[in-house]
């Protein structure tokens, strides 16, 4: 009878990896495709700093004012066409997959000068305590702090049911085993 209880766990178990190894290797949808990719030298990097990301849209002829940023950028325009004007430096006009580097402190300008949207990725490393934007017309301010949209779902419990299904049964054949044992004995 012992037997037959190590069996039906055994047997359960068995099932259980199996079915998991065949989830694993069932149709996995393809991996993420390289679109753009902008690697850039962080000068003087803090040992500590925050990293925020902000996917900013730029309606047809949207411009920010004059401000600089309390750490280092990078902005990497995603869509449309942005113009980048920094303080006492050359305009650069930007197209997708192109970056440019913000620099701590020096003061900028950008704009949607075109007829479509742009959007753009900014990444900022921040020293703890550091304002993330200073609009230079107002002393020392930062910028309002942006309302970004809730990403990412967790899949619904429905879609594993089958593992709990299939563990609940082991256990039930375990503990019937298990009781016909003892009546027997």
């Amino acid at each position: 009878m012992r037997h037959r209880m190590y069996v039906a766990a055994f047997i359960a178990l068995f099932a259980f990896i199996i079915r998991a190894g065949t989830a694993l290797g069932q149709d996995v949808p393809p991996g993420p495709q390289v679109v753009y990719r902008t690697a850039m030298e962080v000068s003087n990097p803090p040992a500590v700093f925050d990293t925020i990301n902000l996917v900013l849209d730029f309606a047809p002829g949207a411009s920010t004012p004059l401000h600089s940023h309390g750490g280092q950028g990078i902005v990497t325009v995603l869509e449309g066409e942005l113009v980048h004007r920094p303080e006492g430096g050359e305009e650069r006009r930007l197209r997708p997959g192109e970056s440019f580097l913000e620099t701590p402190g020096h003061a900028h300008i950008a704009a949607n000068e075109s007829g479509a949207n742009a959007r753009v990725l900014f990444t900022a490393l921040l020293p703890k305590g550091a304002q993330l934007t200073t609009v230079q017309s107002a002393p020392q301010s930062p910028a309002p702090p942006a309302a970004l949209p809730k990403t990412g779902e967790h899949p619904a419990a429905s879609e594993h049911l089958w593992v709990v299904v299939l563990a609940g049964a082991g256990l039930l054949a375990a503990g019937w085993l298990l009781r016909r044992k003892r009546r027997s004995a």
